[in-house]
């Protein structure tokens, strides 16, 4: 039906610079699961892979 994506590959390409001059680049993360993931820290970069759908 469509193409086959593998975790890493990527869905979508943008020019950072010019959305940047425009808008905002930063995302907000809403951490409901905190048992999970007590250990991050505010500044923590760690990318984190959760099945939102199965």
């Amino acid at each position: 039906m469509g193409d086959t994506v593998k975790v890493g590959d990527p869905l979508i390409t943008f020019e950072k610079d010019t959305i940047a001059a425009q808008k905002s680049l930063i995302s907000p993360v809403l951490i409901t699961n905190t048992d999970r993931v007590s250990a991050m820290k505010p500044g923590d970069s760690r990318i984190l892979y959760t099945v939102v759908l199965k």
